[in-house]
């Protein structure tokens, strides 16, 4: 039950708060403090919506290391690598 609770207070505060890049990112960091590999995850995407890059790819990289079958944060990581790259040019 605590897991579900969990899961649609992530949900909630992503829906709601996610244009509101400052608060999102403290939301998501309180919620991630439990360091699964979802809060890791929604990190890195605030993050990156914020053109937070380098820690995005930090934060995708701490969601690989709990769950490396996190087939999300290896596409979002690897889309913003490719992004970051083709900007630099």
């Amino acid at each position: 039950m605590e897991i579900d609770k969990y899961s649609k207070t992530k949900a909630y505060l992503h829906s709601n708060f996610r244009n509101n890049g400052a608060v999102f990112l403290l939301l998501v960091s309180i919620t991630g403090a439990k360091q699964d590999s979802d809060g890791w995850f929604n990190k890195g995407n605030a993050l990156s919506d914020l053109n937070k890059s380098d820690e995005a790819i930090k934060a995708y990289d701490k969601a690989i290391e709990i769950n490396p079958q996190n087939s999300i944060a290896w596409n979002n990581k690897g889309a913003l690598s490719t992004y970051m790259n083709k900007s630099k040019l």
